[in-house]
């Protein structure tokens, strides 16, 4: 039963805590409906309080974006569960931006959901993210030639701006998800977005995997698990690297000085992270750092 296997997750990694107020972003797709659905269900056991947060990306026509709407609104009342919803232009700000449809769409989607999460008050945002998505991110950043860092895949938990990223799905397989769905009479709608071959995650879906099937049939099995162990690896380098930093760096304000005769004691692995730290500290983030 899905809600079982959210149960364990959620006691598993800490994601929800009785009494949480919990934004919960539903596009109307099967993960993010089951979400929603199962959190529900939980509701009074965990004492939780929802909020349903919908995004308006304006990918597809307006008619379509009209459908999710009205059936994720319609959710909601069924539910009595209040509903956020926004329309943001991420083609235009992709444009504009100079980023990738899938990064400007991730920006402002986080941009959104933590916007609804301080007008409502609440510390945890839930997504639908799932162990199918978790192998894809794998090989995705593997794809692109990722750190141990990246191909942690995606995280069942992580703070960003005073809030906490949640995902209760993500140790469940879509199959569990539609099971459930169907089992409950339920009928999500169906983004054709995930089909669209401009998007390298739907060509790593629909393509990649596909082939990779063909030489071992559990690779989303493989993969999934490969995550969690190097996310088991990548926390221990990171306690090895924090504790390298205190003889190797000084950091005053925003300015960092790295002492390279100590740096060049220190085997590769713990010297890159290292200067993957200091780079962090100044420049405040990691994003476009490459190999």
């Amino acid at each position: 039963m899905l809600t079982d296997t959210i149960k364990k997750t959620i006691k598993k990694f800490g994601l929800i805590e009785k009494g949480d107020s919990v934004i919960v972003a539903v596009s109307g797709g099967p993960d993010s409906t089951a979400l929603l659905l199962a959190l529900d269900s939980l509701k009074r056991e965990y004492g939780l309080k929802l909020h349903v947060a919908h995004l308006d990306h304006m990918f597809r026509a307006a008619g379509e974006t009209k459908k999710d709407r009205e059936y994720v609104s319609s959710l909601s009342k069924r539910l009595g569960i209040p509903l956020i919803f926004k329309r943001i232009d991420v083609p235009a700000y992709a444009k504009e931006s100079g980023l990738s449809f899938e990064e400007a769409a991730r920006e402002k989607r986080y941009e959104f959901l933590l916007k609804a999460a301080k007008d409502a008050g609440a510390k945890k945002i839930a997504l639908g993210h799932t162990m199918d998505d978790q192998a894809e991110t794998v090989l995705m950043r593997l794809v692109r030639g990722s750190g141990l860092g990246g191909l942690r895949g995606i995280p069942p938990v992580r703070p960003l701006d005073g809030v906490l990223i949640v995902r209760p799905l993500i140790e469940a397989w879509k199959k569990e998800v539609e099971e459930y769905l169907k089992g409950m009479a339920v009928k999500p709608r169906r983004d054709v977005t995930n089909f669209m071959r401009k998007f390298l995650r739907n060509r790593i879906r629909h393509e990649l995997m596909v082939f990779l099937k063909k030489y071992n049939p559990n690779i989303k099995e493989v993969l999934a698990r490969s995550a969690q162990n190097f996310s088991y690896d990548y926390e221990a380098l990171s306690d090895a690297v924090d504790r390298s930093c205190k003889g190797c760096l000084k950091v005053r304000g925003d300015s960092v000085t790295v002492s390279l005769r100590r740096l060049k004691g220190k085997r590769t692995g713990i010297r890159r992270g290292i200067l993957r730290k200091a780079i962090e500290i100044s420049k405040g983030d990691l994003r476009g750092i490459d190999y």
